[in-house]
């Protein structure tokens, strides 16, 4: 069979192409409902269920001419999402026929609100494309299984560039821009926790001239939330001492270090919650007023990780100091309350090994006082 009808957000004609691998143009796609079925809002989820509801007619889009390549590129997209292949009789304008048809695992998703594809077009359309641009382009070596473990990491970058795309435009004196960019091919070698892309390219030079082509390799980061807690009233600030596996890497004969609490942002979630969430977390704390000190990048010549750097108003007394983190996650994490002119002294003696805590710690020496005052 190589007919199949597409209900959700498949119909959505960017991730249709993408996860086919094939320009729609090509493919021979027509209306189609399938009976006794509605759509519905997964509870707490950003996709729909089909629901077998007796009198209900399910709008979809019926595609002709799936090959096996097409198959397994759709099978890897859904079977990531336990969803399985049923075969259903479907209805068109020129009449009725089978067709496959993927339908959740009974029992694995309680339906909500009625779906629609306007509705999810508006709210996950392109956070959902993004995805799928990374997911299938390891369609050749994934497996279902790859996809549900690197899926959280997927979510977090294609949420890291929707937020690009809602930041100022940062105008440099010689006004060049992403259109003086030409990407010729991406290449992604590594795709884990974190990725690594490579991509060949061509940019506009100062003197107008094109460069020639350039191979760059870029660490694929996500754009995180970074918090150093301060208690005005006791003018003392909370900082965090876990293992970093980037001091090993290093060579640095001291792989633990002192830091501001920091999290990656997750898709759906903005900067400010990430910190408030983070500090619950790894700290236990409950934030007041955030203060956001710079959103910029730590490494621009190889990273596209972006960091929220906040202080956050915080009551710190002796008890707040103690052990957290997600044992999830495999987090060890020890809090400690230094008071701030001890800890201006371990910024000023080159004690702290962290760049996010010492520019932190610099831009509370200026803002201190201010702090002080409100609280």
């Amino acid at each position: 069979m190589n007919s199949m009808f597409f209900y959700g957000s498949l119909r959505h004609e960017p991730l249709l192409q993408l996860v086919l691998g094939q320009d729609l143009s090509n493919l021979h796609i027509q209306d189609a409902t399938l009976a006794d079925h509605a759509i519905h809002w997964a509870v707490n989820e950003e996709f729909p269920i089909i629901v077998a509801t007796p009198g209900a007619m399910c709008k979809g889009a019926l595609i002709h001419g799936i090959d096996d390549a097409m198959m397994r590129r759709v099978d890897l997209y859904e079977g990531a999402s336990d969803y399985q292949k049923s075969v259903f009789q479907v209805e068109t304008a020129t009449g009725t026929g089978s067709a496959l048809v993927y339908v959740p695992t009974p029992g694995k998703w309680e339906p909500g609100a009625p779906w629609t594809l306007a509705d999810w077009q508006e709210r996950f359309g392109e956070f959902a494309t993004l995805v799928a641009a990374e997911m299938m382009a390891g369609a050749d070596r994934y497996t279902p299984a790859d996809i549900d473990r690197l899926y959280p990491s997927m979510a977090q970058r294609a949420a890291a560039k929707l937020l690009a795309s809602k930041e100022p435009v940062r105008k440099t004196p010689s006004g060049l821009g992403v259109s003086d960019v030409e990407v010729i091919k991406t290449h992604r070698p590594y795709t884990e926790f974190f990725a690594l892309h490579e991509f060949d390219l061509h940019h506009r030079r100062f003197d107008g001239s094109t460069s020639p082509k350039l191979t760059r390799a870029v660490f694929m980061g996500t754009d995180a939330a970074i918090l150093l807690p301060y208690d005005p009233v006791r003018d003392c600030v909370m900082v965090v001492e876990q293992f970093r596996p980037g001091l090993m890497a290093r060579g640095d004969h001291m792989p633990w270090c002192l830091e501001p609490i920091a999290g990656r942002v997750d898709a759906g979630e903005s900067p400010e919650e990430c910190a408030r969430r983070e500090a619950v977390e790894e700290a236990g704390l409950s934030l007041g007023a955030l203060e956001l000190i710079t959103s910029s990048y730590p490494t621009p010549g190889a990273s596209s990780e972006y960091f929220y750097i906040y202080v956050g108003i915080a009551d710190l007394p002796k008890g707040a100091a103690g052990f957290g983190g997600m044992a999830g996650e495999a987090e060890d994490i020890a809090a400690h309350i230094i008071p701030f002119e001890k800890a201006m002294e371990m910024a000023d003696s080159n004690a702290l090994a962290a760049g996010p805590l010492v520019l932190a710690l610099n831009w509370l020496a200026r803002h201190r006082d201010r702090l002080r005052a409100n609280a």
